[in-house]
């Protein structure tokens, strides 16, 4: 798997081909497009695109490079429902403080 096979797949599933901007500003130091020279204000799609871009390894197997991408999105999508459920209760998460990314049930 090429770096950009799976960035395709994260592009195809993130609106607005905002991981596909930010790969091509990352990689180029320009964004696709004619006359554009901005960087996509989206900075979620920046933190996908960086996340696989940073943790791809180009000797590891098909199977284990997405495993790998897999494991990285869900830690940030673990360690992004922590910071919602503290905003949400305000900063006092319910049953105590978060621990060890989680928030005790």
């Amino acid at each position: 798997m090429k770096l950009s096979d799976l960035m395709k797949i994260a592009d195809d599933a993130y609106p607005d081909n905002l991981v596909a901007q930010w790969h091509c500003l990352a990689t180029t130091g320009k964004v696709l497009g004619p006359g554009l020279c901005d960087p996509p204000g989206d900075t979620l799609a920046s933190f996908i695109e960086v996340e696989l871009r940073e943790t791809f390894d180009e000797t590891a197997t098909d199977a284990e490079q997405l495993g790998e991408a897999v494991r990285v999105m869900e830690t940030a999508q673990r360690e992004l429902g922590v910071v919602v459920t503290a905003l949400k209760w305000g900063g006092k998460v319910p049953c105590g403080r978060v621990m060890g990314g989680t928030v005790p049930s």
